[in-house]
């Protein structure tokens, strides 16, 4: 089986609830006279919706040619706004993740429900994790990795993820908002270099703030191949005993068993450097469909890699919580 835990995809009935809405809503969805879509988050945040992202008639027959049985269906993580008023973010998230969830439910399981949440209301993003994996069949939660006014390691979020953890759902933590995206406007450097460092920063705040270590059973799975932790870890690992940096007891590679990464590297070394760190039993394949940068070399790049593709898949199973030998979808 192929199992993708790194796609993308705006259900056209959140898109539809919020044209209905109006303009005196956030998000405002926005149509405009050349057919291109929109969503606005706030007078100042706008991102596109191309067909290709929202269409999932048109994703099932790719990914039925692609040899693709089942695919994560992730929010863009503009979607996953944090800075939106808690009311309009609790509102979002809850109807992306049903949504979502009946997409998935129709799709004769080509489609795996994840799950978003209203991180600016710690509370409330408890509420609807349980709600999502209880109720929806969510099989993971989407983080962007710059959570606004929080970091990955403040107390005030501990309860969310202690919450995470007993649900037995992965994080999936995916860039959104670089940092010091001030020096990254030229070149697409936001994209290029802003999103894995982003990720990497993230992981290190779970890692050295010591939610990995009290949550022993919480999973964290990396997109873009881990960002920088698969050549950082060593240097982690020196600074931690060199420095005293961290509320950890453990040094930093100790935690590698709870992170897992996706295959979105672009590059055969990047490839074997996070086989060699993680282990090829914590990666799993991720095409960030639809996105331009999706690796058009995948599959080939992971053969070259000696990766089992079935290893892979299975643990994404593992992961997600699903039956990897499961009949293939359609």
């Amino acid at each position: 089986m192929r199992i993708d835990v790194h796609g993308h995809l705006v259900p056209e009935e959140w898109l539809d609830t919020y044209r209905r809405a109006g303009p005196g809503t956030w998000p405002r969805v926005v149509d405009d006279p050349d057919g291109s879509v929109w969503v606005e988050s706030s007078d100042v945040a706008r991102w596109p919706v191309p067909p290709d992202l929202r269409d999932a008639g048109s994703r099932t027959d790719a990914l039925r040619a692609g040899g693709v049985d089942s695919q994560l269906l992730l929010p863009p993580t503009p979607l996953a706004d944090y800075a939106l008023p808690a009311p309009a973010g609790r509102a979002s998230a809850r109807l992306f993740n049903e949504t979502v969830s009946d997409l998935a439910r129709h799709s004769a399981g080509r489609f795996l429900p994840s799950c978003t949440v209203p991180l600016q209301d710690p509370d409330a993003a408890v509420e609807e994790v349980t709600y999502a994996a209880r109720r929806l069949d969510a099989r993971a939660v989407l983080l962007g990795t710059n959570l606004a006014r929080f970091q990955f390691d403040s107390d005030e979020l501990f309860p969310f993820f202690t919450r995470v953890s007993e649900l037995g759902l992965p994080l999936v933590l995916h860039p959104n908002e670089r940092l010091g995206d001030e020096r990254l406007a030229r070149h697409r450097l936001a994209n290029l270099v802003g999103n894995p460092v982003d990720t990497t920063v993230a992981v290190a705040q779970l890692i050295f703030g010591g939610v990995l270590e009290r949550l022993p059973e919480l999973r964290v799975c990396l997109v873009h191949g881990g960002g920088a932790l698969p050549f950082l870890i060593g240097r982690w690992v020196h600074g931690a005993e060199a420095l005293g940096v961290g509320r950890i007891t453990r040094s930093p590679d100790a935690y590698l068993d709870q992170i897992y990464a996706d295959t979105i590297v672009h590059d055969d070394r990047a490839l074997e450097l996070a086989v060699a760190v993680l282990g090829a039993d914590h990666l799993v394949i991720g095409s960030d469909d639809p996105y331009a940068m999706g690796d058009p070399e995948l599959y080939d790049r992971i053969a070259r890699a000696g990766l089992s593709e079935d290893l892979l898949s299975a643990t994404a199973g593992r992961l997600l919580g699903l039956d990897a030998t499961a009949t293939p979808a359609g």
